[in-house]
């Protein structure tokens, strides 16, 4: 029940990997409440390999190289989906994402050195996670000289009130 995903550094070539659980909360939950019960160490939803840490990491950079636009999302998943919907989708902004919802010096290092222009944050700002992480984001990347930074507002495009609008199905949808 577990997804593998290889993670790509700034040139391409893999600098870890990254395991994803595909249950869902609520039996992960369940789960670890059985685990705990029996002295074992409960399991996380994300687990890299040793060395490899998701600060470190732009996964999708390497597509994204020569671009001076760059769009970035939180998670590998949002980010490997919404390249490839955007691919079918004939869009050409190269996505990149952050493997988590906060962005490292490491990471804004890698927009710089990468000469990005701009920069548009695609993070899950509905949840609390998501917004605290846009709001850090915002106060990093504005120390970057001549760094133009937009916000895609997700949840203007919810159908519903409070309905949370992942980029991938903006893609989807569009």
């Amino acid at each position: 029940n577990t997804l593998a995903i290889p993670v790509p550094g700034s040139t391409g070539q893999l600098i870890g990997i990254t395991f994803r659980t595909l249950l869902s909360t609520a039996e992960l939950s369940t789960l670890n409440e059985r685990l705990k019960a029996q002295g074992s160490r409960p399991i996380s939803k994300y687990v890299n390999t040793r060395g490899y840490h998701a600060k470190e990491g732009l996964t999708g950079l390497s597509r994204a190289i020569h671009s001076r636009r760059k769009i970035l999302v939180e998670g590998y998943l949002d980010g490997h989906f919404v390249n490839l919907k955007a691919e079918q989708a004939g869009l050409s902004e190269p996505i990149v994402a952050l493997g988590t919802c906060r962005i490292s010096e490491e990471q804004i290092k890698s927009l710089e050195l990468t000469r990005t222009e701009e920069v548009v944050l695609a993070l899950d700002a509905e949840d609390a996670a998501g917004l605290k992480g846009t709001i850090e984001a915002v106060e990093k990347l504005r120390e970057v000289p001549g760094l133009k930074i937009y916000i895609a507002p997700l949840s203007d495009y919810a159908e519903a009130p409070g309905q949370k609008v992942d980029p991938d199905a903006l893609v989807c949808s569009r």
